[in-house]
């Protein structure tokens, strides 16, 4: 296997001296960790960075699962999908998804406690009308 410090491997192609750059350790690395754009949009995110994995959310009980593995693996299936020429690119497009993701998440997040609060309310309600029967 041949060791090219020179070249960064990137997306299945490799970046570095044949663009005039030469690698360095200031350049930009691709974004790790949760994918929220994964998570919340797994079938939209799927075939926007042709992450077709995502689309088992489709298959019930396995779907329960699987949300959680797409908001873990999202970011390195995007990346290796080849649709980023640059890290920059990538960052920036991943950026956009974790961004919407994290939105809807807490919006939903902010809905559900508020429903809760609502059917306490409303059992706690019933219960003295009960009570007072």
């Amino acid at each position: 296997m041949e060791n090219n410090m020179n070249n960064q491997q990137w997306g299945g192609q490799q970046y570095g001296q044949q663009y005039g750059q030469p690698y360095s350790a200031n350049r930009p690395q691709p974004v790790r960790g949760w994918s929220w754009g994964a998570f919340m949009f797994n079938i939209p995110f799927g075939f926007g960075n042709k992450a077709y994995l995502t689309l088992l959310t489709l298959v019930p009980l396995l779907n329960v699962v699987w949300v959680f593995i797409c908001g873990a693996k999202g970011h390195e299936w995007a990346q290796n999908s080849g649709l980023y020429s640059t890290i920059e690119e990538f960052n920036a497009a991943m950026g956009s998804w974790d961004r919407a993701g994290k939105i809807t998440f807490f919006i939903t997040l902010g809905i559900f406690a508020l429903y809760l609060i609502l059917v306490i309310a409303g059992v706690a309600a019933f219960g003295s009308i009960i009570n007072d029967l």
